[in-house]
Formats: structure tokens, C-alpha cells, sequence
């Protein structure tokens, strides 16, 4: 992708340029996660989270079939929904506090 983006003097995608770095295997994770993200209801103001339903049927769409591995499949994309939803909430903040002063 980085590369096709260089060639057609395209920029890289914000999502590919603020990509953690990953130990081996963690970026199915990640991955699942980017996906997810659009699966958000609307919201007014804020953020809301990704619906637990849509987790879970990503989790059986990749193959975790036991119950364990759904839940920390789950439990994983819970984590990074929880960290992006107060980040996003932060920020606005900060937004509003400063357009305020």
C-alpha cells in the first residue's frame, strides 16, 4: 500500500501513517479493529462504541470458533475501542475548552 501511494504521488492514509508498531500476530487485532470502526452507531456529540454484536461477528467471520477466543478476541478489540473513544473525547475537549477562550 505505501508503496502504491508513492507511486501515484498519493498521501498514505492517515490510518496506515499512525499505525502502531505490532508484535507478530497482534495486527489481526488491529486490523479487525480499523474495520470495526465504521460499524459505530451515530451519535449526536462524542463517540459511541462498536456494537458487542458486531465484535462478535467479526470474530466468527475470522475463524475464532471456541467461545474462549471469541472472548479475547472481544476483549481486545474492547481495549482499543475504550482507548480510541476517550482519545476522541479528549480531544474534543480540548477543542471546546480552547474555541471557548
Amino acid at each position: 500500500m505505501l508503496e502504491s501511494a508513492a507511486k501515484r504521488k498519493h498521501p498514505i492514509p492517515e490510518a496506515i501513517q499512525n499505525a502502531p508498531d505490532l508484535l507478530p500476530g497482534l495486527n489481526v487485532f488491529y486490523d479487525a479493529f480499523l474495520e470495526l470502526h465504521s460499524e459505530r452507531p451515530a451519535a449526536f456529540s462524542g463517540i459511541r462504541s462498536i456494537p458487542a454484536s458486531k465484535v462478535r461477528e467479526a470474530a466468527i467471520r475470522l475463524g475464532y470458533v471456541e467461545e474462549e477466543d471469541q472472548d479475547y478476541f472481544y476483549t481486545m478489540i474492547r481495549k482499543m475501542d475504550l482507548f480510541t473513544m476517550k482519545f476522541i473525547t479528549d480531544k474534543q475537549d480540548k477543542e471546546k475548552a480552547h474555541g471557548q477562550s
